[in-house]
């Protein structure tokens, strides 16, 4: 599947979306001992972040989260996990709103 959407690419001249991972954070202690749902929770947040700036404050309702194979209870105890080790924040609890959270990837 992959081999076929990258070459899908290559036809259609798009370019393939990425997400750019520091050496530093891939050898960090805290990172490499993500779960898997953190792990896969931290790039799914980076890819639909974009190239925005760090202080950019970003959504990653569950829709969005099931697009990277992400469940609802795991969404849940990745957000936690990855705010309880300072990689993210959140920056506004709207679920009293009926909408998405506000997350801020965290520099600590």
């Amino acid at each position: 599947p992959y081999r076929r959407q990258r070459q899908m690419c290559k036809e259609t001249g798009s370019r393939l979306p990425y997400v750019e991972l520091y050496a530093d954070l891939l050898q960090d202690p805290a990172f490499a001992g993500l779960t898997g749902s953190a792990y896969k929770t931290y790039i799914g947040m980076m890819k639909e972040r974009g190239q925005q700036s760090e202080n950019f404050a970003f959504a990653f309702p569950r829709r969005v989260a099931e697009k990277y194979g992400i469940s609802e209870d795991s969404l849940r105890r990745a957000v936690k996990e990855l705010e309880q080790k300072g990689f993210i924040k959140c920056c506004a609890h709207n679920s009293n709103l009926r909408k998405a959270d506000l997350y801020q990837f965290s520099i600590e």
